[in-house]
């Protein structure tokens, strides 16, 4: 299916092959697939400018999802109804609850015996150690990861985690497990997990540490299943979750390629009661997009390319910018992402099978630069009391060359020892 093109007032006319509700499967319009009838009933996100579009959307609603404090709602209703509810004066817009992923490049590693404690070379280049070194640590941030969820045993995280929430339809692959909802990572995929060490990983003398080792990590699983399939609206029903708690930093290790006007609500608002978002650019770049990137182009995704959340690219041990790594003047800054040593659940799809029970791992993807920011301004936020506003600015102005353009660096790499003043010589 093509997807359509949305507007503020934009109308859903091919949702056929949209969710159905309370799955993350897409119902296919190809070979082998019942097509739909006028009546089928398809998950829809409605954004109600007054009380009379909410109370229209729910009267036409057979089910209601998820009512959003920011005049949103994601209902199932008749196809038919559709065209009827969009074209309401009263309501603001009307799409495809899409799916929406985390994402990393699709290499296999081996999983590692950590000896001691490492610092990981994102932590040492971007001189978040030092900083440390200097009691910028981030005692008292809290920090959501928006992602699969973060193993509750693992050594490096267990002792800071918060609370865990889960929006998504299903969590069939731990609920035998009697969890908390969304404090776990989901068997065999270690994708927030890995994250969260990225973050936060514990200053422990042992496996790795983070670049904000002392915040509390809170799990808002988003994500579910091997291929890390969740919906807009369900993502945005964790931002809003984030920014209820007064949550200081969002990561958001995901994203889709089409914008969603929900998700843009969501981001807005939770910036607006002050959170620091930061999102992963994309696994798009120059080299690895088709159609390549032309100059002044964009292959950054959403929510990184909305204008309230830090994006954030990939740059390599070498300062380069990796081949995978999503371009754009959205780019806001670029982190360390790949081959990044962090936290991993004990059997994960991403390694193979030759040592099972080590729970470290090196990912590439720039859903792993995203957490080098989200730490640094988990530290700006806490340790030196700036606003969401001010530390995304403070992460900017402070930022390294290291002689990438615009579109493919922002204002630079990250510096972490730079934003907060510390001398990294």
């Amino acid at each position: 299916m093509t997807d359509p093109a949305y507007s503020r007032r934009g109308v859903l006319r091919a949702v056929g092959s949209g969710f159905a509700a309370g799955s993350l499967a897409t119902v296919g319009s190809g070979t082998g697939a019942a097509t739909p009838t006028a009546d089928e009933p398809v998950t829809v996100n409605v954004g109600y400018a007054s009380a009379s579009g909410r109370n229209a959307t729910l009267a036409r609603a057979s089910t209601v999802q998820y009512e959003f404090g920011f005049d949103a709602l994601t209902v199932q209703l008749p196809e038919s109804e559709i065209d009827a509810l969009a074209a309401r004066r009263d309501v603001q817009y009307v799409e495809e609850n899409r799916a929406l992923g985390g994402g990393i490049t699709p290499r296999i590693h081996p999983r590692q015996q950590v000896d001691g404690q490492r610092v990981p070379y994102g932590v040492s280049v971007t001189g978040a150690d030092v900083a440390a070194e200097q009691g910028y640590t981030g005692s008292g941030a809290n920090v959501a990861i928006l992602d699969t969820g973060i193993d509750s045993t693992h050594p490096d995280l267990a002792a800071n985690l918060g609370r865990g929430a889960a929006f998504v339809p299903g969590i069939s692959d731990i609920e035998e497990f009697d969890f908390p909802p969304g404090q776990d990572d989901d068997l065999l995929v270690s994708h927030g997990t890995h994250v969260a060490g990225v973050v936060g990983g514990i200053d422990n003398d042992i496996g790795v540490v983070g670049v904000s080792p002392a915040a509390t990590l809170h799990a808002v699983k988003v994500l579910v299943g091997v291929f890390g399939g969740g919906s807009v609206a369900g993502v945005a029903a964790g931002v809003e979750f984030v920014a209820d708690r007064g949550w200081d930093v969002a990561n958001l290790s995901l994203g889709e390629a089409e914008r969603s006007e929900m998700l843009a609500d969501a981001v807005a608002d939770a910036h607006e009661r002050g959170v620091l978002l930061v999102a992963a650019a994309g696994n798009d770049g120059v080299l690895e997009s088709d159609p390549p990137a032309s100059d002044g182009g964009s292959t950054v995704s959403y929510p990184a390319a909305f204008e309230d959340v830090v994006a954030v690219g990939t740059t390599d041990r070498n300062d380069d910018l990796a081949a995978f790594s999503s371009v754009g003047p959205e780019i806001d800054l670029v982190a360390p992402g790949t081959g990044v040593l962090s936290a991993a659940l004990p059997i994960n799809i991403y390694s193979n099978v030759e040592q099972p029970v080590h729970r470290y791992i090196r990912l590439s993807g720039t859903s792993f630069a995203a957490p080098h920011v989200a730490g640094a301004g988990a530290l700006l936020m806490s340790d030196a009391g700036l606003s969401n506003v001010e530390a995304r600015e403070r992460l900017r102005e402070s930022a390294a060359d290291v002689d990438l353009s615009e579109n493919e660096g922002g204002s630079g790499r990250l510096d972490v020892a730079a934003a907060l003043g510390v001398d990294a010589t």
